[in-house]
């Protein structure tokens, strides 16, 4: 794949199939809130375009672990309105994976997800199949684990209207 990782800092792309490996990834990113909303443009724009998994993954731990729930949000909206249902599945596989490593702490999670269960009535109302892939990557999340925050996220669910 042409987009890597490092695109997302503006660094040099890493060439297709070099190894992965902390080299690969730059440790220090500017943190402007304007470089975070670009960074994660970015990242939300590759990963639906490329369906790269492992970069995916990777981005939790290229940005600042305090704009996790930016990144959730960005990828949880687009995969819930997205045309392709494959979308939400490879995310699904994204956050298994992520919540596996520890990589993302459960409240960055949470916080993640409100956004959309807030308009989630609105986005059924036009695509029914979004409230299957919200609750696809809700449970990838482990969301639907934490009793206390899985009830906070889900009471959320029409408070748009």
């Amino acid at each position: 794949m042409t987009k890597r990782l490092s695109h997302y800092q503006g660094t040099t792309a890493v060439p297709t199939g070099a190894p992965r490996s902390s080299e690969n990834i730059p440790k220090a990113l500017s943190t402007t809130a304007a470089t975070i909303r670009s960074q994660i443009t970015t990242i939300v724009d590759t990963f639906f375009e490329t369906h790269d998994t492992d970069d995916a993954e990777e981005a939790f731990d290229a940005i600042p672990s305090r704009y996790h729930s930016r990144l959730i949000d960005a990828l949880v909206s687009h995969a819930v309105e997205s045309p392709n249902s494959r979308d939400a599945v490879l995310l699904e596989s994204v956050f298994s994976r992520v919540v596996f490593t520890g990589a993302c702490a459960p409240s960055a999670w949470e916080a993640g997800f409100v956004p959309t269960a807030t308009t989630l009535c609105e986005i059924v109302m036009e695509k029914p199949s979004a409230l299957v892939r919200f609750m696809r990557m809700f449970n990838a999340a482990g969301l639907d684990r934490d009793g206390d925050r899985a009830a906070r996220v889900l009471l959320r669910i029409g408070q748009g209207w």
